[in-house]
């Protein structure tokens, strides 16, 4: 077992017979259609990226720092897709608009078969299950969990702690990007300070509930390396 984490929710998962790669999203050369860039800045260049040929590609949902066209481009078009079973799957049709044409779409209880050995399970995520997915790897006989940036919620993981546990590695959320507080124009400068430090301490409360119940060998904080540029970046001061 090997994973590579690279930017945000970006990560690379190798068992013995499969590479899946997750929400490829690279920002080069100070270029973002989103205004969104990665951060830390990542330093493998889009060749070496390219030269991963994962065996699938996992999109998690349709924010602009988990699904990229741009840095999707770099792959080919036959590489499978992994995705979630929405009940309005525009994630799916939004993938196969970009010329990809295997795009897998999870069975809501056998998954999808990956190796000879290895499958997952992609379901909709927790307090938006329309837009937001969780995955469960069962690779080498062993459970990764990717709740990428998955609001908490307590019951949604206890239940699939019960259901797929026990966990050998969670990679689960430590903080959140999002207009709340900061492209808010009726807070005072004290206000969105203060509603900032709250937001921050729910995220690193949430971090540490999600790892008292799933109670994992192994935890990778994901998502959250997103800095805003251009236009976005004039919001602040």
């Amino acid at each position: 077992m090997k994973i590579t984490h690279y930017v945000n929710a970006m990560m690379l998962i190798e068992s013995r017979e499969t590479k899946i790669l997750c929400d490829p999203w690279i920002t080069y050369n100070k270029i973002s259609e989103s205004d969104i860039y990665n951060f830390p800045e990542i330093s493998q260049s889009d060749k070496q990226i390219s030269d991963i040929k994962p065996d699938y590609i996992y999109i998690t949902h349709t924010h602009s720092d988990h699904f990229d066209p741009a840095t999707l481009k770099l792959f080919s078009k036959s590489t499978p897709i992994l995705v979630s079973w929405y009940a309005n799957n525009f994630t799916a049709r939004m993938i196969s608009e970009l010329g990809f044409n295997d795009v897998r779409i999870s069975d809501p209880e056998n998954g999808i078969k990956l190796g000879k050995n290895d499958r997952c399970w992609i379901n909709p995520g927790t307090i938006h299950p329309a837009v937001d997915s969780v995955a469960f790897f069962e690779l080498d006989k062993k459970i990764i969990c990717n709740f990428n940036d998955n609001p908490f919620e307590q019951k949604y993981v206890e239940q699939v702690k019960q259901k797929y546990g026990p966990i050998y590695i969670a990679a689960i959320p430590y903080a959140g990007h999002g207009p709340y507080p900061m492209f808010y124009k009726n807070l005072s400068k004290k206000e969105l300070r203060d509603k900032a430090f709250a937001k921050e301490q729910k995220y690193y409360r949430e971090f540490s509930e999600y790892i008292r119940i799933l109670s994992p060998k192994y935890v990778i904080p994901s998502a959250g390396g997103v800095l805003c540029g251009g236009q976005k970046a004039l919001c602040y001061e």
